[in-house]
């Protein structure tokens, strides 16, 4: 490790000097800016409001908790098209792309198709496949221009949010339509990639405010393993609307929802090592409605429901799942030193599986529901400087009963230019249903052969996490934001046999430790610089063998460079380069690889803006410079190559 570590050293340290030279020399005669697009100073992006940590709004840098935001102006200057490239750009996330459409997410380990320990939001409804309590990263194409910010933490959250919410949380939050009216379309066509949006919004008297919006998808396939075509090409159009409207001063009403329906290619590879291809009809909508009222500065409600709907046919599996969620929250002052924010939350869902091949679930169409509720404390210990904030969510559910889950947190803020916090959580991920009740088998005359079954007794997974973490502004045009995490595992899942069937358990245990440090340095009015390291590491052991093994699909080291840059002549120049570590796997070790990414925009006039935008234009994979690269290593879906995609764009408001 300690040759690796110094060749990322020295390559990265090369990698910060070319950016840091060219930037000054590039901005030299700058104009003003002629868009929005940079107008956030350092002190404004400190003050940059989540909500996905306390459940209520408070500012980014005296958030008790690994949080990171990607604004909208980080979203349009990337020049990336999908969620899952945007949020390469978060520290502490392993992003790997398996093929033209599909992603790994998670944080802080356990990477793989359906990462099962990250809860993901899309204007606070949750969205993820019940059948494997992951995401299909391929269907969540939103209208990029639409989205304010997406709010990403790393580290437990499951004593607000819930089961599920183990190594991380990310929250996508869309813009109000009161933010959207009038029009937008753009435009882009590329060697991999091309794509249409379409937006109206407008007003309905003064307090009424509307949008409704249109997109298509189109995305070339890349390559199979074998380096030949993957089939992995996928269609998908999508559109939806939102209405916001002011009852009162004090009263909001939200209505909103999307559809979508296309074809999402992919390769497959059958138990007996052979390769097919075919085409995936993935379709599904959503409504949601949330109401809200202000009591006061200090004291609010909100009430929220929706329903989400999402159907998916393929070559293996039929799957229907229809779910509908009730969530009520509200936030009051106590005795003057106490900020006290309680919820409760019910959610019914049905499952319909309809076998197609070796792959069905035994029952196929379960449905089920779940009960929840939440409290916090936050209590001043000394007000505006120190903090303790203790809460809990006690959960019901179908398969697992009771679960609770408790946190406790520590906040210092001594300055406007220091905040230090720390905390102890405990979290747990609920078994799917793939876990319980998948039925793999093929019937072979008088008997069956059984490839997998599910195992009814699984249990859900504990995580016990301790972190700390620090904020720091030394000077005006820098900011540090560091954090540490020590995670304890325990009833891990494992693979097992019993009854000579191969099937699931919870025999597994692990230990995983690591950090992340960020810099934001904003060089000049026009240039801006961003910078991050990633470390993780640590083991799995088996309670019953007592084995031990690395974290499978884990880079040890991450980091990334961006520079934003605006340039003479109303242009911007914007880049990236990525550092992934090496990633082990049982079935081929992925190399590690740094990628260059960079766009250029062009506004001739405030409203008009031409771009052309590259992802792995230059990439180095083992020792040499690449055309395709592997980010991933898995059998199932085969995981391929990703070559360079490079696309012209361009966008008109009026």
């Amino acid at each position: 490790m300690g040759e690796a570590l110094t060749r990322f050293i020295v390559r990265m340290t090369i990698a910060s000097l070319m950016v840091c030279c060219i930037s000054p020399c590039a901005a030299l005669g700058q104009s003003e800016p002629v868009s929005d697009l940079f107008t956030l100073s350092l002190e404004e992006l400190m003050d940059i409001e989540v909500m996905s940590v306390s459940r209520t709004l408070e500012k980014t840098f005296e958030a008790p908790a690994a949080v990171c935001v990607i604004t909208h102006e980080d979203i349009h200057r990337s020049g990336y098209t999908s969620i899952g490239e945007i949020l390469k750009m978060v520290p502490g996330l392993h992003v790997a792309q398996i093929d033209a459409n599909k992603f790994a997410v998670t944080s802080r380990g356990f990477n793989n198709r359906y990462a099962n320990m990250l809860l993901v939001q899309v204007d606070g409804r949750t969205v993820y496949s019940p059948l494997h309590s992951g995401v299909y990263w391929e269907i969540q194409e939103l209208m990029l221009e639409d989205v304010e910010r997406i709010e990403i933490i790393r580290g437990p959250g499951a004593a607000l949010w819930g089961a599920n919410a183990v190594n991380g949380i990310i929250n996508i939050i869309r813009k109000s339509s009161k933010d959207t009216t009038g029009g937008y379309a753009d435009g882009a066509y590329g060697n991999k990639v091309g794509f249409g949006d379409l937006r109206w919004g407008g007003t309905a008297g003064e307090n009424f405010f509307y949008r409704a919006y249109g997109k298509y998808m189109h995305r070339d396939p890349q390559l199979t393993a074998q380096k030949v075509d993957a089939h992995d090409d996928m269609d998908l159009p999508a559109g939806g609307f939102r209405c916001d409207w002011d009852l009162s001063q004090k009263d909001l009403l939200t209505f909103q929802g999307d559809f979508y329906d296309g074809d999402v290619g992919q390769e497959y590879m059958g138990t007996g090592g052979t390769g097919s291809h075919f085409d995936t009809d993935a379709s599904g909508f959503n409504q949601l409605i949330r109401y809200g009222h202000v009591f006061s500065s200090a004291s609010d409600l909100s009430l929220q429901m929706y329903y989400d709907r999402n159907k998916r046919e393929d070559i293996k599996l039929n799957e229907t799942s229809d779910l509908f969620d009730v969530d009520f929250q509200h936030r009051f002052g106590c005795m003057s030193r106490n900020e006290i924010v309680w919820g409760l939350g019910y959610r019914y869902l049905w499952q319909d599986t309809d076998k197609q091949s070796l792959t069905g679930f035994e029952p196929s169409d379960p449905d089920f529901d779940s009960y929840s509720g939440f409290f916090q404390d936050k209590y001043s210990i000394m007000p505006k400087y120190l903090y303790l904030i203790l809460g809990a969510k006690v959960e019901d559910n179908y398969y697992t009963d009771t679960e609770v889950q408790p946190s406790a947190r520590i906040l210092a803020t001594p300055d406007p230019r220091h905040t230090a916090w720390a905390s102890v959580s405990k979290a747990v991920r609920t078994p799917s249903i793939f876990e319980r009740s998948v039925d793999i088998s093929m019937p072979m005359g008088p008997d069956t052969i059984s490839f997998l079954q599910g195992n009814p007794g699984q249990d859900s997974e504990e995580l016990y996490a301790y972190e700390i973490g620090y904020r720091i502004q030394p000077v005006d045009p820098v900011v540090f934001d560091i954090a540490s995490f020590y995670n304890v595992y325990d009833q891990l899942g494992s693979d097992e046999i019993i009854d000579d069937i191969p099937t699931f358990g919870n025999n597994n245990e692990a230990d995983a430790y690591g950090g992340e440090i960020l810099a934001n340095w904003r060089l000049t009015h026009g240039i801006k610089l961003i910078a991050w390291y990633a470390y993780m590491d640590g083991e799995i052991k088996n309670k019953i063998t007592g084995d031990k093994s690395d974290i499978d699909l884990l880079p040890n080291h991450q980091a990334n460079i961006r520079s934003y840059i605006n340039l003479p002549c109303n242009l911007t120049f914007d880049t990236a380069i990525y550092f992934v570590d090496k990633i082990k796997t049982s079935s081929r070790t992925v190399p590690e690889y740094y990628r260059f990414d960079a766009r250029l925009g062009y506004s001739p006039m405030k409203n008009l803006e031409f771009s052309i935008a590259g992802q792995n234009l230059l990439v180095l994979q083992d020792g040499d410079f690449v055309d395709e690269h592997l980010e991933i290593g898995s059998i199932r879906p085969d995981s391929g190559y990703i070559e360079r995609s490079v696309y012209g764009k361009v966008a008109y408001k009026w």
